[in-house]
């Protein structure tokens, strides 16, 4: 899979360096994650980044076509969790900053990884991956009728949670496999929640192209839009997140 664009506009035009979605991919072109760190955790921006980055880690090519299952996501987890605490283990924080470590650090992760025919899809939170089939809007089904405005369930550092048996198969988290040659136009898309609750109502509502157009925009085409819908009274105020992926490169 081919990355075509990431556009990341924060909700702070003023202190970019506070967005807390973050992506990354993989040189090789087999996997990459994008991730939405909660704002009331701790450091949730460096919780976000460590995410993707052990996601894309533990995908190895030898295994290419051996999908993700139960113990590569604890593994996956418990080595993210692993990570953070001994980063903020060899620093002195000031007793607020130990108080808030000790609460915990939040995020979604949606990972996708190229098996070579197939994409599989992992998806923990309301990050959300679009796109189309048969010219129908498509997406995993825990995003179906998805209610943006709950509090979602995340991933967590604090090593006394232990998240996958607090998680629901296909309402909290769900993982897919999806047929190259089933997505139409060789297009997914990522996006953290604020843009795709909107872009899944454009879609639903108005015209499926307008959407796709959308999340095509560059830079500055996209920050325009938003300015403007959230004038409107039509997106929250958020990270804003959308990565255009060309399933076959």
């Amino acid at each position: 899979m081919k990355i075509r664009s990431v556009v990341s506009i924060p909700k702070e035009e003023d202190y970019p360096e506070a967005n807390e979605d973050n992506f990354r991919s993989r040189e090789d072109g087999i996997a990459c994650a994008l991730s939405d760190g909660a704002s009331e955790s701790f450091d949730s921006k460096a919780w976000s980044i460590i995410l993707c980055e052990n996601f894309n880690s533990i995908v190895k090519r030898k295994k290419r076509g051996k999908f993700f299952h139960d113990g590569t996501i604890t593994q996956f987890l418990n080595q993210a969790k692993n990570s953070f605490n001994n980063k903020y283990q060899k620093k002195t924080l000031s007793w607020s900053q130990e108080a808030s470590f000790r609460r915990g650090s939040f995020a979604t992760i949606l990972g996708v990884i190229d098996h070579g025919p197939a994409l599989e899809l992992f998806s923990v939170g309301d990050t959300v991956a679009i796109w189309q089939k048969n010219g129908q809007l498509k997406m995993l089904s825990m995003h179906v009728d998805y209610d943006f405005n709950k509090k979602p369930i995340l991933l967590s550092t604090l090593y006394n949670a232990n998240n996958m048996q607090l998680l629901n198969l296909d309402r909290d988290w769900s993982i897919a496999k999806i047929k190259k040659k089933e997505i139409q136009n060789n297009e997914i898309f990522l996006l953290t929640d604020a843009l795709a609750k909107r872009i899944i109502d454009i879609a639903k509502y108005d015209a499926l192209g307008k959407a796709i157009n959308i999340m095509k925009q560059n830079h500055g085409r996209l920050k325009k839009w938003i300015i403007d819908e959230r004038s409107a009274g039509l997106l929250k105020k958020d990270d804003y997140t959308i990565v255009w992926i060309e399933s076959n490169d």
